[in-house]
């Protein structure tokens, strides 16, 4: 999903918002009748700290664009259904340790002309210095969100970010 707006093909345009959007749409509309039949539940997403930052241009307009949507589409479900008894929160993880990124990024750079921008804030700055696991924080945070020690949290983007959203 990198690139700039105008060197995105609508085909991976359309890819980024389907893996990352629509698979999320899908999950909750299958699950919320079943948690609607329960009396209750608990739904969580997995956003990023793109869908808050923007990079800068080039670097992943339809990823930061269906990130930012992901968590829209919490709170709607949580505003829609909380009188149904269920929560709905979104999380946003910053790097992730063992991830395909950076394979996936130099393949996606290599296909566009332009090069890409400089923040004018530079770059950011993760106060806890390596990039998050996916068991032990990130599963840890969705975890605790679809815990009863979660009740009464719902229609919240919780940064699971090492502070990066700080910086």
């Amino acid at each position: 999903g990198r690139g700039w707006i105008h060197e995105t093909s609508l085909a991976d345009w359309q890819f980024v918002l389907d893996v990352n959007l629509t698979g999320a749409f899908l999950c909750a509309k299958y699950a919320i009748p079943h948690m609607i039949k329960a009396g209750g539940g608990s739904y969580v997403v997995t956003s990023s700290i793109a869908g808050s930052v923007i990079g800068p241009g080039g670097s992943a307009a339809s990823y930061a664009v269906s990130k930012a949507a992901v968590i829209q589409l919490a709170r709607q479900i949580a505003v829609d259904y909380g009188p149904q008894g269920i929560r709905a929160n979104a999380i946003q993880p910053s790097a992730v340790a063992d991830s395909n990124l950076g394979k996936h990024a130099s393949e996606d750079r290599a296909t566009h002309t332009t090069p890409a921008a400089q923040l004018p804030r530079g770059k950011g700055w993760q106060p806890i210095a390596r990039p998050g696991d996916p068991f032990k924080d990130y599963g840890s945070a969705i975890a605790f969100l679809l815990s009863d020690d979660a009740a009464f949290i719902t229609a919240i983007a919780l940064p699971v970010d090492g502070g990066f959203l700080a910086t």
